[in-house]
């Protein structure tokens, strides 16, 4: 039997002499989104307590932070419709996109991003085509996606559209709702871990 600690593997890294201030740098940031989550998702009226002591423990660790959060690339005019019914990120489990596909819809739903391709394929009866197995520093890129395929008879396709995570957080940060007033320290940790694990894979 082995028994694994996120908090024992963290503190290993933040106490450890031989991690660089950017190796725990991402690590700060990996249990801040984690914290986040947990509050979220769990018990909504507190943080984790072991996570909390050793992110209040191990502030240094976050360095001079993360670029202020304007979500410059947020995309004004979204190209969807047909296929494509609109777009969001999934927050439950482990992040990932999600691309809305119109009723009925049977086809093959490609996304591109970087050098990364990926084929979803969407049967009727589906509502719509997730993006799985990011890598947490990829989630920073816009995103490409086109489709082609039927509904009922009728053959039809998307040519391009694009989405990605600052138009998703542009979004809820400009929304009253209760949804998304809840959801923006979850996003905003999120997007500073996506920023921090994509400079820590340029470096």
């Amino acid at each position: 039997t082995v028994s694994i600690s996120i908090a024992d593997y963290a503190n290993a890294i933040l106490a450890g002499e031989s991690y660089t201030p950017d190796d725990k740098q991402l690590m700060y940031y990996m249990l801040k989104y984690a914290n986040e989550a947990y509050k979220y998702f769990g018990d909504k009226t507190n943080y984790n307590a072991t996570i909390t002591e050793i992110l209040e423990n191990n502030e240094s660790a976050k360095g001079d932070g993360m670029a202020e959060q304007t979500y410059a690339n947020a995309i004004e005019n979204l190209a969807f419709g047909g296929v494509i019914t609109g777009a969001t990120v999934q927050l439950t489990d482990s992040p990932a996109f999600i691309f809305y596909v119109a009723e009925g819809f049977d086809g093959t739903v490609t996304v591109k991003y970087g050098t990364n391709e990926k084929e979803i394929t969407v049967k009727a009866g589906d509502t719509y085509a997730k993006v799985e197995g990011m890598k947490i520093y990829n989630f920073g890129s816009t995103l490409t996606v086109s489709a082609e395929g039927n509904i009922g008879e009728n053959a039809v396709s998307l040519e391009s559209a694009t989405y990605n995570l600052d138009t998703f957080a542009k979004y809820h940060s400009g929304s009253e709702s209760a949804d998304s007033v809840a959801a923006m320290p979850l996003i905003r940790a999120l997007y500073d871990y996506v920023q921090c694990a994509d400079l820590y894979t340029k470096k």
